[in-house]
Protein backbone atom coordinates (compact mmCIF):
# COMPACT_ATOMS: atom_id res chain seq x y z
CA UNK A 1 0.00 0.00 0.00
CA UNK A 2 2.84 2.47 1.03
CA UNK A 3 4.70 2.05 -2.36
CA UNK A 4 1.13 1.91 -4.49
CA UNK A 5 0.73 5.43 -2.70
CA UNK A 6 3.64 7.25 -2.63
CA UNK A 7 5.53 5.74 -5.57
CA UNK A 8 7.92 8.16 -5.64
CA UNK A 9 9.31 7.63 -2.02
CA UNK A 10 12.70 5.61 -1.65
CA UNK A 11 11.91 4.70 2.08
CA UNK A 12 9.17 2.10 1.46
CA UNK A 13 11.19 0.47 -1.57
CA UNK A 14 14.25 0.22 1.13
CA UNK A 15 12.18 -0.81 4.00
CA UNK A 16 10.59 -3.58 1.79
CA UNK A 17 13.95 -4.62 0.23
CA UNK A 18 15.13 -5.31 3.21
CA UNK A 19 12.04 -7.66 4.13
CA UNK A 20 13.01 -9.55 1.15
CA UNK A 21 16.74 -9.84 1.88
CA UNK A 22 15.44 -11.51 4.97
CA UNK A 23 13.08 -13.92 3.73
CA UNK A 24 16.63 -14.48 1.18
CA UNK A 25 14.36 -13.35 -1.64
CA UNK A 26 17.63 -11.76 -2.52
CA UNK A 27 16.55 -11.05 -6.34
CA UNK A 28 13.40 -8.87 -5.18
CA UNK A 29 15.74 -7.08 -2.38
CA UNK A 30 17.54 -5.92 -5.43
CA UNK A 31 15.23 -4.81 -7.47
CA UNK A 32 13.85 -2.30 -4.62
CA UNK A 33 17.14 -1.15 -3.60
CA UNK A 34 17.83 -0.47 -7.11
CA UNK A 35 14.57 1.67 -7.41
CA UNK A 36 15.26 3.18 -4.39
CA UNK A 37 18.26 4.64 -5.51
CA UNK A 38 16.66 5.69 -8.66
CA UNK A 39 14.67 7.66 -6.85
CA UNK A 40 16.91 8.94 -4.22
CA UNK A 41 20.70 8.14 -5.60
CA UNK A 42 22.63 9.99 -2.18
CA UNK A 43 21.20 6.90 0.01
CA UNK A 44 24.00 5.81 1.50
CA UNK A 45 21.94 3.07 3.34
CA UNK A 46 20.49 2.39 0.34
CA UNK A 47 23.83 1.32 -1.41
CA UNK A 48 25.14 -0.38 1.76
CA UNK A 49 21.79 -2.74 1.25
CA UNK A 50 22.22 -3.33 -1.66
CA UNK A 51 25.79 -4.22 -1.57
CA UNK A 52 25.34 -6.65 1.60
CA UNK A 53 22.52 -8.41 -0.55
CA UNK A 54 25.07 -8.83 -3.65
CA UNK A 55 27.79 -10.04 -1.12
CA UNK A 56 24.83 -12.86 0.02
CA UNK A 57 24.52 -13.87 -3.68
CA UNK A 58 28.41 -14.36 -3.56
CA UNK A 59 28.43 -11.01 -6.35
CA UNK A 60 31.90 -9.74 -4.41
CA UNK A 61 32.50 -7.14 -7.18
CA UNK A 62 28.83 -5.86 -7.52
CA UNK A 63 29.74 -5.48 -3.48
CA UNK A 64 32.68 -3.55 -3.60
CA UNK A 65 30.94 -1.18 -5.87
CA UNK A 66 28.71 -0.33 -3.54
CA UNK A 67 29.68 -0.35 -0.46
CA UNK A 68 32.32 1.83 -1.91
CA UNK A 69 29.73 3.93 -3.42
CA UNK A 70 28.25 3.89 0.19
CA UNK A 71 31.71 5.21 1.57
CA UNK A 72 32.00 8.20 -0.60
CA UNK A 73 28.62 9.44 0.50
CA UNK A 74 29.17 8.77 4.23
CA UNK A 75 32.74 8.49 4.75
CA UNK A 76 32.80 7.30 8.37
CA UNK A 77 30.48 4.74 9.13
CA UNK A 78 32.05 1.81 10.42
CA UNK A 79 29.80 -0.78 9.46
CA UNK A 80 30.13 -0.03 5.77
CA UNK A 81 34.30 -0.33 6.01
CA UNK A 82 33.72 -3.25 7.69
CA UNK A 83 31.72 -5.15 5.19
CA UNK A 84 33.86 -3.97 1.99
CA UNK A 85 36.70 -5.07 4.45
CA UNK A 86 34.82 -8.52 4.52
CA UNK A 87 34.12 -8.49 0.91
CA UNK A 88 38.10 -7.80 0.22
CA UNK A 89 38.92 -10.57 2.28
CA UNK A 90 36.44 -12.98 0.15
CA UNK A 91 38.34 -11.82 -3.04
CA UNK A 92 41.79 -12.70 -1.72
CA UNK A 93 42.61 -8.56 -1.59
CA UNK A 94 43.97 -8.85 1.32
CA UNK A 95 45.78 -5.82 1.41
CA UNK A 96 42.61 -3.59 0.58
CA UNK A 97 41.15 -5.44 3.40
CA UNK A 98 43.69 -4.82 5.87
CA UNK A 99 43.42 -0.72 5.38
CA UNK A 100 39.50 -1.13 5.94
CA UNK A 101 39.51 -2.90 9.07
CA UNK A 102 42.09 -0.09 10.37
CA UNK A 103 39.78 2.23 9.35
CA UNK A 104 36.84 0.71 11.50
CA UNK A 105 39.20 0.59 14.49
CA UNK A 106 39.90 4.32 13.75
CA UNK A 107 36.24 4.90 14.38
CA UNK A 108 35.47 2.18 16.75
CA UNK A 109 38.63 1.34 19.07
CA UNK A 110 36.62 -1.39 21.05
CA UNK A 111 35.25 -3.43 17.80
CA UNK A 112 36.02 -7.16 18.40
CA UNK A 113 34.46 -8.35 15.07
CA UNK A 114 37.14 -5.45 13.60
CA UNK A 115 40.04 -7.12 15.67
CA UNK A 116 39.17 -10.72 14.68
CA UNK A 117 38.78 -9.80 11.20
CA UNK A 118 41.98 -8.02 10.77
CA UNK A 119 43.62 -10.57 12.69
CA UNK A 120 42.55 -13.70 10.53
CA UNK A 121 44.12 -11.15 7.25
CA UNK A 122 47.14 -10.69 9.00
CA UNK A 123 47.32 -14.13 8.71
CA UNK A 124 46.70 -14.40 5.31
CA UNK A 125 49.49 -12.42 4.68
CA UNK A 126 51.80 -14.18 7.14
CA UNK A 127 51.88 -11.44 9.82
CA UNK A 128 51.67 -14.15 12.18
CA UNK A 129 52.56 -11.93 15.24
CA UNK A 130 50.12 -9.07 14.19
CA UNK A 131 47.42 -11.64 13.70
CA UNK A 132 48.32 -12.71 17.60
CA UNK A 133 48.10 -9.26 18.91
CA UNK A 134 44.69 -8.67 17.16
CA UNK A 135 43.38 -12.10 18.90
CA UNK A 136 45.05 -10.96 22.09
CA UNK A 137 43.23 -7.45 21.67
CA UNK A 138 39.90 -9.60 20.86
CA UNK A 139 40.17 -11.72 24.34
CA UNK A 140 40.72 -8.49 26.55
CA UNK A 141 38.25 -6.87 25.08
CA UNK A 142 35.49 -10.36 25.56
CA UNK A 143 37.51 -12.86 27.28
CA UNK A 144 34.45 -15.47 26.48
CA UNK A 145 34.99 -14.58 22.41
CA UNK A 146 35.50 -18.37 21.12
CA UNK A 147 36.35 -17.07 18.03
CA UNK A 148 39.37 -15.03 19.06
CA UNK A 149 40.90 -18.24 21.02
CA UNK A 150 40.46 -20.41 18.26
CA UNK A 151 42.28 -18.45 15.64
CA UNK A 152 44.61 -17.59 18.05
CA UNK A 153 45.07 -21.25 18.14
CA UNK A 154 45.68 -21.73 14.62
CA UNK A 155 47.92 -19.28 14.57
CA UNK A 156 50.50 -20.66 16.73
CA UNK A 157 49.49 -23.89 14.72
CA UNK A 158 50.99 -22.16 11.97
CA UNK A 159 54.26 -20.93 13.94
CA UNK A 160 54.65 -24.43 14.67
CA UNK A 161 54.11 -23.70 18.63
CA UNK A 162 51.69 -26.62 19.12
CA UNK A 163 51.53 -26.43 23.28
CA UNK A 164 50.31 -22.62 22.65
CA UNK A 165 47.64 -24.05 20.34
CA UNK A 166 46.44 -26.84 22.32
CA UNK A 167 46.08 -24.00 25.09
CA UNK A 168 43.89 -21.91 23.24
CA UNK A 169 41.58 -24.54 21.12
CA UNK A 170 41.08 -26.21 24.37
CA UNK A 171 39.89 -22.30 25.36
CA UNK A 172 37.78 -22.35 22.51
CA UNK A 173 36.05 -25.55 23.21
CA UNK A 174 35.12 -24.64 26.48
CA UNK A 175 33.69 -21.80 25.54
CA UNK A 176 31.91 -23.35 22.43
CA UNK A 177 31.28 -26.98 22.99
CA UNK A 178 29.67 -28.16 19.44
CA UNK A 179 32.64 -26.42 17.38
CA UNK A 180 33.36 -29.21 15.02
CA UNK A 181 36.05 -27.49 13.34
CA UNK A 182 37.83 -26.76 16.55
CA UNK A 183 37.95 -30.65 17.96
CA UNK A 184 39.45 -31.64 14.30
CA UNK A 185 42.22 -28.83 14.41
CA UNK A 186 42.94 -29.83 18.15
CA UNK A 187 43.27 -33.72 17.10
CA UNK A 188 45.43 -32.21 14.52
CA UNK A 189 47.76 -30.78 16.77
CA UNK A 190 47.49 -33.50 19.25
CA UNK A 191 48.46 -35.56 16.35
CA UNK A 192 51.41 -33.52 16.11
CA UNK A 193 52.76 -34.18 19.64
CA UNK A 194 52.45 -37.46 19.61
CA UNK A 195 48.95 -37.58 21.79
CA UNK A 196 47.30 -40.05 19.59
CA UNK A 197 44.74 -40.91 22.24
CA UNK A 198 43.76 -37.87 22.79
CA UNK A 199 44.03 -37.01 19.07
CA UNK A 200 41.82 -40.06 18.43
CA UNK A 201 38.70 -39.09 20.84
CA UNK A 202 39.04 -35.38 19.25
CA UNK A 203 38.42 -36.94 15.53
CA UNK A 204 35.54 -39.23 16.93
CA UNK A 205 33.56 -35.84 18.65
Amino acid sequence: QAIALEPNDPTPYNNRGNIFAKLAQYEAALADYTRAIQLKPDAAIVFYNRGTTHADLGEHEAALADYTRAIQLKPDDANIFYNRGTTYNDLGQYEAALSDFNRVIELKPDDVKAYNNRGSTYANLGQYNAALADYSRVIDLSPGDATAFHNRGATYADLGQYEAALSNYSRAISLKPDDATTFYERASIYAALGQYKAALTDYSR
